[in-house]
C-alpha cells in the first residue's frame, strides 16, 4: 500500500511538473545551476552543484531537469511524513497547494524542506546519530537560510536526552561531547564550508551570472548574509528588519495560508493532533511547535519576497500534527485514561450523521484517506494549467524575436533579470545578444564590472579609425549613482547608450512604465537625447539631434506621453491561466503580463497603421491571451476606429 501510494504521488507531481521555467528565482537557479554560475545570495551552492548534475540529464527541458530535484525532495519529506504521521497526513501534504507549488517549482525550498525534516527524523530516533544530523546539517547551510529554524528544537532533544540518562551537565559533556559536540559540530562546519568555498572560487572566473561578484572576503561575507540584494536604492530590501509590523504581518499571512492549505477541517484535526501528541510525548511536541514558531519568526524578522514559500516548513509540520489527530478521532490511538478532553471529543465526532457508518476503525481510516485526498481534486486543475502553460517561454521568443545581431537589451526587474539570464546561460538562446537588467547595472557596482569583464570589447580599431578617445560603456565603471534625483537614471543610461552607439541599444517596456523609485509616478526611463521606435515588443534606443533633445532635468517631472501607467484593470486580473497564492508569484506575473500584453497592444496598433491586418490582429489575439481582463473585444474595436478615424481611406490589405 505504501509503494502505491508514493508511487501515485510521484506521478502526479510529474504530471504536473512544467517545462517551461517558472518565475521568481527560478530563472535564476537554472541559469547558475546550468553554468556553474552564482545566483543571489546566499549563493546557494548545495543546489547549484547538484543541479548541475541533473542538468546533465539526457531528457526533458533544462527547468523539466531542475525540476525533478523538487519532485524527489518532496516524494522524500513525503515518505518521511508517512512514517511519522501514517498515510493520510501525507497525502493531505502532498496536495495542499504551498507544497505542491514547491514540489513542481525549480527552487530550494523542496530540497531545504527536505534536509530540516531529516534533521528532526534522526534527532528524534531513541539513539541519534549526531555525525549524521551533523553532516545532512551541513549540506543544509548551503541551501536557504529557514535551515536554522530546526536548531532550537535540536537543542530540546538534548535537553530531553540528558534530562532522561539523569546526568547533569557535566557528566553529559564528559561521557558524549567526543561524538555528540564534536562530531555533530564539525560534521557541519566541514561541510558548510566545503560547500561555500565554491562561491569565491567561481566567482574568480568571472562568469556571466556572479551575482555580488564574492571573490573578495568582504564581499564574499556580504553575499552569504543576504547583502547585495537592493537593486535601486542604499536601503537594503531584503534582510533583518526588526519591525514588529512586518512581524505580525508575517503571522496573520501564516494563518491565512494555513487555513487555505488545510481546508478549515484538516486544520482543526491538527489541532487535536498536536494536544495528543503534547499529552504523549512533550519533547517531540515542543520539536514541532519550535520549528513552527522559528520559521515564522524568520519570515517575520526578514524580509523577503519569498516569505509564503518560507512557510512550507510549517504547512509540514502541519501535517505530522494532522496524523496525530487521525490517530486521535479516527482510529483511537490515543487512550481515554490519557486524555479525558480527548475522550469526550472523541465521542462527540463519533456521533456525528457523517461518521455513523463507520462502525469501525478500517472504515474510519478509509474515510480519513478519502478527506485527506480532496486537496488533490481542488488544485490539480491550476496545477495542471501551470505545467501546460508556456507563458515564459512565448515571452522569452518575442524579446528576442526582432533583435538584430549584437544587440544589447535594456530591461528591469526581477522576472525580466531571471528569464533572459535563463535564455542566455541555460538555453543558449541568441548569444550575440547581451541582456543588462539596467536596474541592477544602475545601483550595483559589481553588475558593471562583471558585465564588463564578461562582454569585453575590442575598441582598439574603432579607435584607430576615428583617431579620437572612445568614451567607455560596458567596460566603464562609473562612480556609483547618488539616488536623490529621479531622473539620474535616466542620464545613466543615455550615457551607456552613446558609449555603446555601434551596437543597437533596445530597452523593454518595463523600464519605460514602472518608476525606479518609490512614491514617484515618473518611469525609470524618459528618454531625451534619444527617441524610441518600437521593433516587436521592444523599443529601438535612436539618437535624436541635439537641437530635438527634451532637455529634461531633474526639475522636470513629467514622463512623456508613451511611458504613461497602465490600465490599472490588468493588476486586478486573476482569470488568466497560472493561477498563484504565493504573493511574489502573482505580483510578478501580473507586471510580466502588463508588460507582455501592452507591448503586443503598441506593436499590432503600429501593423495595423502599416496595413498589415493579419499581422495586427494576431497581435491583439495573443495579447488578449495573455491579459484578458485588459485586453477585450471592446478595446480592439477601440482600437480599430482610432486607427479609421486617423486615416479615412480605407486601410490597405496585406499581401
Amino acid at each position: 500500500m505504501v509503494i502505491i501510494i508514493i508511487t501515485f504521488i510521484t506521478v502526479i507531481f510529474l504530471f504536473t511538473l512544467p517545462q517551461s521555467i517558472g518565475l521568481g528565482d527560478s530563472g535564476l537557479l537554472a541559469a547558475a545551476a546550468t553554468t556553474l554560475g552564482i545566483p543571489h545570495p546566499p549563493g546557494f551552492p548545495s543546489y547549484v552543484l547538484l543541479g548541475h548534475l541533473f542538468t546533465k540529464l539526457p531528457w526533458g527541458s533544462i527547468a523539466w531537469r531542475l525540476g525533478l530535484i523538487s519532485v524527489l525532495s518532496s516524494v522524500g519529506t513525503i515518505w518521511i511524513v508517512l512514517r511519522l504521521a501514517g498515510l493520510p497526513a501525507a497525502l493531505f501534504l502532498a496536495f495542499s497547494y504551498s507544497f505542491w507549488s514547491q514540489a513542481v517549482n525549480v527552487e530550494t525550498y523542496a530540497f531545504t524542506n527536505l534536509v530540516i525534516l531529516l534533521v528532526g527524523f534522526f534527532a528524534l530516533q531513541e539513539k541519534p546519530r549526531w555525525w549524521l544530523i551533523g553532516m545532512i546539517g551541513g549540506i543544509g547551510l548551503g541551501l536557504n537560510p529557514i535551515v536554522v529554524a530546526v536548531i532550537p528544537g535540536i537543542l530540546v532533544i538534548a535537553r530531553s536526552q540528558r534530562r532522561r540518562s539523569n546526568l547533569t551537565v557535566r557528566d553529559c559533556f564528559a561521557r558524549y561531547s567526543p561524538v555528540l559536540g564534536f562530531a555533530s559540530l564539525a560534521m557541519t562546519l566541514l561541510g558548510a564550508t566545503a560547500l561555500y568555498s565554491y562561491l569565491p572560487i567561481r566567482a574568480a572566473a568571472h562568469p556571466f551570472l556572479n551575482w555580488s561578484d564574492p571573490s573578495t572576503i568582504d564581499r564574499f561575507f556580504q553575499h552569504i548574509t543576504g547583502g547585495g540584494l537592493s537593486v535601486v536604492s542604499s536601503t537594503a530590501v531584503n534582510g533583518f528588519t526588526g519591525s514588529l509590523v512586518w512581524y505580525a504581518d508575517a503571522w496573520m499571512r501564516f494563518g491565512y495560508l494555513l487555513f487555505v492549505n488545510y481546508l478549515g477541517i484538516g486544520l482543526a484535526i491538527a489541532g487535536l493532533g498536536a494536544y495528543a501528541m503534547y499529552k504523549k510525548d512533550r519533547t517531540k511536541f515542543w520539536f514541532w511547535i519550535l520549528l513552527v514558531f522559528t520559521n515564522v519568526s524568520l519570515a517575520g524578522f526578514y524580509t523577503s519576497g519569498n516569505r509564503d514559500s518560507w512557510f512550507v516548513m510549517s504547512f509540514i509540520v502541519g501535517a505530522v500534527f494532522l496524523g496525530e489527530g487521525v490517530g486521535f478521532v479516527i482510529a483511537r490511538s490515543v487512550s481515554d485514561e490519557a486524555i479525558p478532553l480527548g475522550k469526550r471529543l472523541l465521542r462527540q465526532v463519533q456521533s456525528c450523521t457523517w461518521l455513523r457508518f463507520a462502525r469501525n476503525d478500517k472504515n474510519r481510516y478509509g474515510l480519513a484517506m478519502t478527506i485527506c485526498i480532496f486537496p488533490l481534486l481542488i488544485w490539480f486543475p491550476a496545477m495542471r494549467e501551470r505545467a501546460t502553460s508556456t507563458f515564459t517561454t512565448d515571452y522569452i521568443n518575442d524579446l528576442y524575436r526582432d533583435l538584430p545581431e549584437n544587440a544589447i537589451l535594456l530591461g528591469g526587474g526581477e522576472t525580466f533579470n531571471a528569464l533572459t539570464v535563463y535564455a542566455h546561460e541555460a538555453l543558449k538562446l541568441r548569444p550575440d545578444v547581451t541582456p543588462i537588467d539596467f536596474t541592477i547595472y544602475y545601483g550595483q557596482r559589481w553588475y558593471r564590472e562583471n558585465i564588463a569583464l564578461s562582454f569585453p570589447r575590442k575598441r582598439e580599431s574603432r579607435e584607430e579609425k576615428t583617431g579620437s578617445p572612445i568614451r567607455s560603456g560596458m567596460t566603464n565603471i562609473v562612480d556609483m549613482p547618488k539616488f536623490t534625483d529621479e531622473m539620474e537614471f535616466t542620464r545613466i543610461l543615455e550615457e551607456f547608450a552613446e558609449a555603446n552607439s555601434d551596437r543597437p541599444l533596445f530597452v523593454t517596456g518595463y523600464l519605460l512604465r514602472q518608476p525606479v523609485y518609490g512614491g514617484t509616478l515618473v518611469p525609470a526611463y524618459v528618454p531625451n537625447k534619444f527617441h524610441l521606435e518600437q521593433q516587436g515588443i521592444v523599443y529601438r534606443i535612436i539618437a535624436r539631434s541635439p537641437s530635438t533633445w527634451l532637455g529634461i532635468d531633474s526639475a522636470t517631472r513629467q514622463s512623456p506621453p508613451q511611458t504613461e501607467i497602465a490600465s490599472p484593470r490588468l493588476a486586478g486580473s486573476r482569470n488568466d491561466k497560472g493561477m498563484y497564492l504565493e504573493s511574489n508569484y502573482q505580483k510578478a506575473i501580473d507586471l510580466i503580463r502588463m508588460e507582455y500584453a501592452l507591448g503586443l497592444e503598441t506593436e499590432g496598433i503600429q501593423l495595423l497603421q502599416d496595413g498589415k491586418q493579419n499581422q495586427a490582429f494576431d497581435r491583439f489575439t495573443r495579447a488578449g491571451e495573455v491579459a484578458p481582463l485588459y485586453f477585450d473585444q471592446n478595446r480592439l474595436g477601440e482600437i480599430m476606429r482610432s486607427i479609421q478615424t486617423a486615416t479615412p481611406t480605407a486601410v490597405p490589405k496585406e499581401r
